[in-house]
């Protein structure tokens, strides 16, 4: 015995009204059916595409066919097909300023770069202010530069990925490549 996956079409109404029916396979041949309704056990022949969900959306297509189905002859079938569309320009650009916080947040926890770079702040008006720093200030002030200038370096490359969206109507960047996520 096996449960069969299948959808319920109305002749009548022209339109499928379960796309959950579930038929035992014991009952086969069905019989004793309203004659307005047909069974379809859903077939998937193809697998479904690896794709960048960042960058396409998966459409799935289900048709019927008026033919029995490879494998519950007594059945017609309703098969599934896939395809990608590609996302719109503002949904990249979206995803793209994801890639970047993340990014951005891979060098900098959030929890701790607003209190950093508040003592940053502090110390870098100390200096305007002529004070000289501590060595341990000063090291501290290089290195919040030096994630600031990875920081900059991920802008870039979010506005690079974005000005290759305009130019490619039809492609998505690699979203994965260009970031800077660790000071070496």
């Amino acid at each position: 015995m096996a449960i069969i996956d299948c959808v319920l079409y109305s002749i009548s109404q022209d339109a499928i009204i379960d796309f959950n029916f579930e038929v035992n396979s014991d009952a086969l041949p069905l019989t004793g059916y309203d004659p307005d309704l047909k069974v379809y056990a859903k077939e998937t022949p193809y697998p479904e595409p690896e794709y960048d969900s960042r960058g396409y959306t998966l459409i799935t297509t289900g048709t019927r066919y008026e033919t029995p189905h490879p494998d519950w002859p007594d059945l017609l079938e309703y098969r599934y097909t896939f395809s990608t569309l590609r996302k719109t320009d503002n949904e990249l650009y979206l995803a793209v300023d994801a890639m970047e916080a993340w990014a951005n947040n891979e060098l900098a926890p959030d929890t701790q770069y607003g209190s950093k770079r508040q003592r940053n702040n502090k110390l870098l008006h100390k200096k305007i202010n002529g004070i000289t720093l501590t060595t341990e200030e000063d090291d501290y002030m290089n290195a919040m530069d030096v994630i600031a200038d990875a920081m900059d370096d991920n802008a870039d490359n979010a506005d690079n990925m974005k000005d290759f969206i305009e130019a490619n109507p039809t492609l998505i960047p690699d979203f994965d490549a260009g970031w800077t996520t660790e000071i070496v």
